[in-house]
């Protein structure tokens, strides 16, 4: 199974999480792992897998970098299919960190 981008949104706070992941239950994990949350805390929470979008390879994504993570600082517009190949599995970003 390849890579793929998910994303959730808690639009009562709003917050969105973008995710590269294999599935929705992989881009849960690995929003735990990186946050170090505990699940318990999530289950009927926007966190829960059934929340996550999968979005397609040709989506184009605006991602603005305040930090060095492989990339200079800046604005930066690219497909979800470039941004895996960039950063592979893991975080991508989010509107709250």
């Amino acid at each position: 199974m390849g890579l793929k981008c998910y994303k959730n949104a808690d639009f009562l706070i709003f917050v969105i999480n973008w995710v590269i992941a294999e599935s929705k239950e992989d881009a849960w994990n690995i929003w735990f792992e990186t946050y170090g949350e505990k699940k318990e805390d999530y289950i009927e929470d926007y966190m829960n897998p059934s929340y996550w979008e999968e979005l397609p390879l040709s989506t184009t994504l605006n991602i603005e970098i305040s930090n060095d993570f492989g990339l200079d600082s800046g604005k930066y517009t690219k497909t979800i299919e470039e941004w895996i190949k960039i950063y592979g599995r893991g975080l991508l970003c989010s509107t709250e960190y």
